[in-house]
C-alpha cells in the first residue's frame, strides 16, 4: 500500500474543489474495491474501471495513459537512504561516488520497479522473493544494504527493528534519482481540470502546505542536507518527462545546497576577514590613509562579528540557518572566545583613533591563531556540504576550494607586507610573506593551466578563464614588490610602495572573489 495516500487524496481533493467554479462540481470517491499493487491499479484506469491513478512514470505508462507532469512529491520519493547492519556502518563511510556502491550487494524485492535503475547504473542488485524477506535477509548479511524511501524507512525500521535489532540506517549517504510521481488518467478534458487544480494550488502555496505537512519533518529527519548525495541516471525517462527546468515544482536539494553555498562563502570569507582586519590596523599604525582605514575597519569587524553570530544561531539578513551541528558549534564558540579579545583591542583602535605599538604586537600575535580557528570550522563546513552533494566533481571542488582561499592569501600577505613596513620582526614576516606569495602564485598558476599536486585541471571554461587572466595581470604588478620587501635587508616600507599595495591588495580581493563565485556558479 502506498504510505502517502492520505497525502495524495488531500492533494487531489484540493485540486478539484479549486476548481469547481470553472469546470463544475465533482466529488472524488476511493474505488469501491481498490488493487492491492500499483500495476493493478493501473490497469484499472487503461480499462477504465477506474478515472485516476498515481504512480512513479516511465515511458510506458506515459503512452498508456495521459500524464499531469507535476511530481506530487516533489521529487523527494527518489531520495534513498540506506538500511544497514550496524556493525557495517565503518565500511559506508568510505564511499564517496556512486562507483564505491559497486562492491557492495544492494538487496530489492523482486517486484521492485528500482531494480532497473539500479542495474542501469553497474550496481549488483540481490532480490528477495518478499517485501518482508528483504529484511530478513539483509539481517543474515545476504545484502549489503536496503535503499528506501524516506517515507517508508523510518517506519519499516519502527516494524521490523524490534525483530531484528542489528539494523540500522546508514549515518551519511543519500542516494537520488529522478522517480517522479505523477497523477495518471484516461480522459483529456479531466487531466487539464488537476492540473490546472495544482497550478493554483502552487500559485496560493496550499500545494507547499500540505507537501511540508507531509515531509517537513521526515526531510529533517531523513537530514537530507547533510548527507553525501549520490546521484544516478533513471532509465526509460525522457527529458520532457522531466520539468526540471520548473524549480517550484520541485523539494530543491540545490536549495539546501544554495544554503549550505552561503554558509561556505560566509565562513570562508571570514579566514579571509581576519587578515583584512589585521592589514586595515597595519596601515593605521603606519599612518597611511587613517581615516578610511578605520572606516574599512570599522566595516569589517562589524561584518566578522555579525557573520559570526549568523554562522552559529542563524541570522534571516545573512540568509544564514543555525548550525545543528554540535562539533562545529564548539569550533564556532572557540573562534568567539578568541575573537571577543581581538574585537576589543578593535574598538579601543577605533575609539582613540590609532595604534600602539603594543596594539601591534597583540593584533600580529593573535590574528593567526583567530585564522587557523575559522579555517577549521570552514573545513568542517565544507565537510558537511560535501555530504549535501554541492558538488560531485573533485577537481571542482578543489578549484572552490583553493580559489576562496585565494581571497584570504590576499590579505595575509598584504598584511605580512605592513607588518614589515612597520618593521616588526623582519625576518620573521619576511619568511611569511615569502611563503603566502608563494602559495597564491602557485595556486594561481594551478587554478589556470591546472596541477596535479593540488588536484586542479585546466580551467577551460572561457568565462572563468578570462577572469582568472584578469587576476594574473594584477599579481604581475602586484608579486614583484612583495618579493623585494620578502627578501631584501632592508624592507621597502616607502609610501609610494605601501600605497601601491594598499590599492592594489583590494583590486585583487574583487576580482579573485569574482571568479570564486564563477566556480561555484558551475557546481550549481
Amino acid at each position: 500500500m502506498d504510505k502517502t495516500q492520505g497525502y495524495i487524496i488531500k492533494l487531489l481533493k484540493h485540486a478539484v474543489k479549486v476548481t469547481n467554479e470553472d469546470y463544475g462540481t465533482l466529488e472524488v470517491a476511493s474505488h469501491g474495491q481498490p488493487a492491492d499493487s500499483v500495476s493493478r491499479r493501473i490497469r484499472q484506469v487503461i480499462r477504465g474501471k477506474a478515472d485516476i491513478v498515481w504512480a512513479v512514470t516511465n515511458l510506458k505508462l506515459e503512452k498508456e495513459l495521459i500524464s499531469v507532469r507535476i511530481p506530487l512529491h516533489k521529487g523527494v520519493y527518489g531520495f534513498r537512504l540506506f538500511l544497514i547492519k550496524k556493525e557495517n556502518q565503518s565500511q559506508f563511510n568510505n564511499i564517496k561516488e556512486v562507483k564505491d556502491l559497486k562492491d557492495f550487494i544492494i538487496g530489492q524485492a523482486h517486484d521492485s520497479a528500482d531494480i532497473a535503475i539500479l542495474q542501469h547504473a553497474g550496481l549488483n542488485v540481490e532480490k528477495s522473493s518478499s517485501y518482508d524477506g528483504t529484511f530478513r535477509m539483509l539481517a543474515r548479511n545476504r545484502f549489503d544494504c536496503l535503499p528506501k524511501s524516506i517515507g517508508e524507512i523510518f517506519v519499516e525500521l519502527d516494524q521490523f527493528g524490534t525483530q531484528l535489532p542489528s539494523l540500522k540506517i546508514e549515518d551519511n549517504l543519500v542516494l537520488y534519482y529522478h522517480q517522479p510521481v505523477y497523477f495518471f488518467l484516461r480522459d483529456q478534458d479531466l487531466a487539464t481540470r488537476i492540473e490546472a487544480g495544482l497550478r493554483v494550488m502552487l500559485k496560493d502555496g496550499s500545494f507547499n502546505d500540505y507537501f511540508n505537512e507531509e515531509y517537513k519533518s521526515l526531510l529533517a529527519r531523513a537530514n537530507i542536507a547533510n548527507r553525501r548525495i549520490l546521484r544516478i541516471e533513471t532509465p526509460l525517462l525522457e527529458a520532457k518527462s522531466l520539468p526540471l527546468k520548473r524549480k517550484e515544482l520541485w523539494y530543491s536539494v540545490v536549495e539546501e545546497a544554495d544554503r549550505y553555498g552561503v554558509v561556505i562563502n560566509l565562513s570562508g570569507k571570514q579566514r579571509m576577514l581576519t587578515q583584512k582586519m589585521s592589514k586595515e590596523i597595519f596601515l593605521i599604525a603606519l599612518g597611511f590613509n587613517v581615516e578610511k582605514n578605520l572606516e574599512y575597519l570599522k566595516a569589517s569587524s562589524e561584518l566578522f562579528d555579525k557573520t559570526l553570530k549568523g554562522l552559529r544561531d542563524g541570522d534571516e539578513e545573512l540568509n544564514l540557518p543555525s548550525t545543528s551541528n554540535h562539533n562545529i558549534v564548539n569550533e564556532l564558540d572557540k573562534v568567539k572566545t578568541l575573537w571577543l579579545p581581538f574585537h576589543s583591542e578593535i574598538e579601543s583602535i577605533l575609539k582613540s583613533k590609532k595604534v600602539t605599538s603594543d596594539q601591534v604586537a597583540s593584533i600580529a600575535k593573535n590574528n593567526i591563531p583567530l585564522l587557523k580557528q575559522m579555517n577549521k570550522c570552514v573545513w568542517l563546513y565544507e565537510t558537511e556540504s560535501g555530504k549535501g552533494g554541492v558538488t560531485h566533481d573533485p577537481f571542482l571542488a578543489s578549484a572552490i576550494n583553493l580559489s576562496g582561499r585565494q581571497r584570504m592569501l590576499s590579505q595575509k600577505m598584504t598584511k605580512e607586507y605592513m607588518l614589515i613596513a612597520y618593521k616588526y620582526r623582519l625576518p620573521e614576516n619576511q619568511l611569511r610573506l615569502q611563503q603566502t606569495y608563494s602559495l597564491f602564485d602557485h595556486t594561481l598558476s594551478g587554478l589556470i593551466d591546472g596541477d596535479t599536486m593540488l588536484n586542479l585541471k585546466r580551467t577551460d571554461k572561457p568565462h572563468i578563464r578570462k577572469q582568472l587572466l584578469k587576476v594574473k595581470e594584477l599579481w604581475q604588478e602586484f608579486k614583484p614588490i612583495l618579493a623585494e620587501a620578502s627578501k631584501a635587508f632592508e624592507p621597502i616600507s616607502k609610501k609610494e610602495a605601501v600605497k601601491v599595495i594598499a590599492k592594489l591588495n583590494l583590486q585583487l580581493l574583487k576580482e579573485m572573489n569574482i571568479a570564486v563565485e564563477m566556480y561555484e556558479k558551475e557546481a550549481e
